[in-house]
């Protein structure tokens, strides 16, 4: 009958974990994903780190964004070398790889503090929903990174015991190894420091855990340590220090808020269900939780509110916050629990029908001008292309020939502000004259928008310009009295 009960929780798990691997192998939809393919392409051939835009048509950088071109170089490397072994079909399933990878740690870790199987099943359904929709960027393995040095803290400041353990280089190794792959190693260490306070707090209220306060304090200078082993990390403070007036941050949904993500009809449901269970828990049962995981829980679910994009970090906090429910919700729940649990496991498999079109996508780039970009290859116009900036990591992979005006790296703030007024229609023929445009790349519509850009009827309007191609999402348009002229007659 145990060995019955036993089968029956690894079915269910299975099923879940099998749910969100499919519904995280939807389509790439981010533009980012191809320059960091792009980046990483040029760090392999080179066998060295891009000091000046490779890429860009007038190379053009501010200074403190340098960290774009360098600070990533790890995780670019990774997603090149999968690209060039399984196009996007890799990348995806990395991607999906990654995801339910997580879950199933998170999983071990609250099945390993305790926690009862149907009360890991609705959280880790709640943490699933929130990944499932994360794109091809390096922030996906700083969610991973983020999860295991929370782990290590906590079995840091658990383990009483007074040997010399191998896990205590876990954390060390992996403040290594963090800031080669994305920024938010700055998560880690802030976890960090809420962890030493919390130790600190620790000692203070009971001195003869003096030696494992010690010792962990040891151990996390150590961690803090390796982060300066980075030939790049004086730019990642460059760049942390500059980005709170960075203009173009007012225009990525995840640097809002998530109140304001709501206001504008993006709930991010796991976010406040997580959120909000915290609190309760802080509130009701603040003398009964460890110092450090309310200090962390507090620290990141505040910075959460500020910012959207930190939303996930405190997501994979989850079994710190489940650990403490377990303890405190009462044994004669467990049925209830059980009836959720079931309840999660059909709006899993309900999810799936209601998706059924998008997952396994591998090949479908229908956010990108596919064949706009197949028509550029084929006629090979001359001249400098001006393109939309979500594109711009696109056309480096798939329309090499051509540089690069604007892209998402938005490495220049004052080129940044001319692709906007240009699309705007502001003062559009002096800026495409001056930058000797005789190739223009558009959308047929603006983002979240069924109106076209102004540029749109400025180009039609014109008689410099022809309408060479269109396609349902894409336009381009020759300049006339150019080396182009020889294509112009065929359209």
């Amino acid at each position: 009958m145990r060995m019955l009960h036993k089968n029956y929780h690894y079915l269910v798990l299975l099923l879940l974990l099998g749910v969100f691997f499919i519904l995280s192998t939807h389509a790439i939809s981010e533009g980012d994903t191809f320059w960091h393919l792009k980046n990483g392409q040029y760090i392999w051939q080179h066998k060295s780190l891009p000091d000046a835009d490779p890429f860009g048509l007038t190379g053009e950088i501010d200074p403190w964004k340098q960290i774009t071109l360098r600070g990533f170089w790890l995780s670019q490397l990774i997603y090149y070398f999968v690209f060039s072994i399984g196009n996007t079909a890799g990348i995806i399933l990395l991607r999906a790889s990654i995801i339910t990878g997580i879950l199933i740690f998170l999983y071990w870790w609250m099945r390993k503090s305790g926690v009862r199987f149907h009360l890991t099943i609705p959280f880790l359904f709640l943490v699933g929903f929130n990944l499932k929709g994360i794109g091809d960027r390096p922030q996906i393995f700083s969610f991973l990174l983020f999860v295991l040095t929370a782990f290590c803290l906590e079995q840091l400041r658990t383990d009483e015991s007074r040997q010399f353990r191998k896990q205590f280089l876990a954390l060390p190794a992996l403040m290594l190894l963090w800031p080669n792959l994305h920024g938010a190693f700055v998560m880690g260490l802030a976890l960090i420091a809420c962890y030493s306070i919390g130790e600190m707090l620790r000692y203070w209220k009971d001195s003869k855990q003096s030696y494992f306060v010690w010792r962990n304090a040891i151990i996390y200078a150590a961690s803090v340590g390796m982060t300066f082993c980075n030939p790049n990390l004086h730019y990642w403070h460059i760049y942390a220090w500059n980005l709170r007036n960075d203009y173009h941050t007012a225009f990525v949904m995840e640097y809002n808020s998530p109140a304001k993500a709501f206001l504008l009809g993006d709930l991010n449901l796991s976010f406040w269900a997580l959120l909000i269970t915290a609190a309760i828990l802080i509130a009701f049962r603040l003398k009964h939780i460890p110092i450090a995981k309310t200090i962390s829980l507090i620290f990141v679910g505040l910075f959460s509110l500020k910012m959207q994009r930190v939303t996930t970090f405190f997501i994979m906090l989850t079994p710190l916050t489940v650990s403490e429910l377990s303890l405190w919700i009462d044994n004669k729940m467990h049925m209830f629990y059980k009836y959720v649990s079931f309840v999660f496991i059909i709006l899993s498999l309900y999810m799936i029908r209601i998706d059924k079109d998008k997952f396994f996508d591998f090949y479908n780039l229908n956010e990108f001008p596919v064949n706009a970009v197949k028509f550029i290859n084929a006629e090979k116009p001359s001249g400098r292309l001006f393109s939309y900036s979500d594109w711009g990591g696109y056309l480096m992979i798939f329309a090499p020939d051509y540089k690069i005006f604007q892209d998402n790296r938005f490495l220049c703030n004052d080129l940044f502000f001319i692709h906007n007024k240009i699309l705007t229609g502001e003062n559009w023929e002096k800026f495409l004259m001056a930058g000797k445009f005789d190739i223009i790349l558009i959308p047929t519509k603006m983002p979240e928008s069924t109106n076209p850009f102004p540029l749109e009827s400025e180009l039609n309007n014109s008689n410099q310009w022809r309408l060479v191609y269109r396609d349902y999402l894409a336009l381009i348009y020759l300049r006339k009295g150019s080396a182009n002229d020889r294509i112009l007659p065929n359209y």
